[in-house]
C-alpha cells in the first residue's frame, strides 16, 4: 500500500477511535431529570398478614411499568424494590382489627442514584393515562389537599345533627361486637401500591 493512504487508513482509525470514546464518555455523564410526582406503580411480591408479621421483616416489592425521564429509562419495569415492616397490630377482641404499616426504602437506580417517593393515597383522575395507572401526581396542588378545613366545618355539623340516632347506634354496635374477635388484615401478593416521587432530581438513565 503507498505510504499516503497507510498515514490516511490511520488517521481515519485514529479519528473513530476517539469520536467513540467522546460518545461513551457523554453517554455515561449524561443526565435526566425525574419530575417530583412522577409516579412508580408497584406489585407486593412478599404477602404480609397481621396474624404474623413483625416489625421490621422485609418487604419485597416490583415495579411493573418502567420510570421515564427525559425520554430515558431510570428504572425498569420489574426492578426489585424493598421495604420493611414498621408497625403491627393484631387483632384482638371486641372487633378490633388487625393493620400492617410498612415503608419502602429508598430507591437506588441502576445509575447509583437514590429516589426518595411517598405513597399516593389518591389522585385527580385528570392526570391518569389510557391503562388507567397515572404517569404524574400534581402533589403540590389543592386537589390532593381538598378543603380538609371546610370538609371538617360539614362533617361537624352532621355529627351534631345525627347525634340522637348515632348514640344508639354506637351502643348497639358495642354490643354486638362484645367479646368477638376483629379480623387480621391480610395484603395479598400482587396487591398494587402507587408511589411518587418526592422531589426534582438529576439522575443517571440506564445506558
Amino acid at each position: 500500500m503507498p505510504r499516503p493512504q497507510v498515514v490516511l487508513s490511520a488517521c481515519l482509525i485514529l479519528a473513530l477511535t476517539l469520536t467513540s470514546h467522546a460518545q461513551v464518555a457523554s453517554t455515561g455523564s449524561r443526565t435526566v431529570k425525574v419530575k417530583r410526582g412522577q409516579t412508580l406503580w408497584l406489585s407486593l411480591l412478599t404477602p404480609i398478614d397481621s396474624s404474623h408479621a413483625k416489625v421490621g421483616d422485609a418487604v419485597t416489592l416490583e415495579l411493573l411499568r418502567p420510570l421515564i425521564a427525559d425520554g430515558a429509562i431510570v428504572l425498569p419495569a420489574e426492578w426489585i424494590l424493598h421495604g420493611k415492616v414498621t408497625s403491627v397490630k393484631h387483632a384482638g377482641k371486641n372487633c378490633n382489627d388487625g393493620k400492617v404499616v410498612w415503608q419502602l426504602d429508598l430507591i437506588k437506580t441502576p445509575g447509583g442514584n437514590q429516589l426518595k417517593v411517598q405513597r399516593v393515597n389518591s389522585y385527580p383522575l385528570k392526570y391518569s393515562v389510557g391503562s388507567g395507572n397515572p404517569a404524574w401526581v400534581p402533589l403540590d396542588t389543592p386537589l390532593t389537599r381538598i378543603g380538609s378545613a371546610a370538609k371538617f366545618t360539614g362533617l361537624l355539623a352532621a355529627t351534631i345533627a345525627l347525634s340522637p340516632l348515632l348514640i344508639p347506634m354506637g351502643i348497639a354496635m358495642t354490643e354486638r361486637c362484645e367479646g368477638k374477635a376483629g379480623e387480621q388484615q391480610s395484603l395479598p401478593a400482587g396487591l398494587g401500591d402507587l408511589f411518587a416521587v418526592s422531589k426534582d432530581i438529576r439522575v443517571k438513565p440506564l445506558p
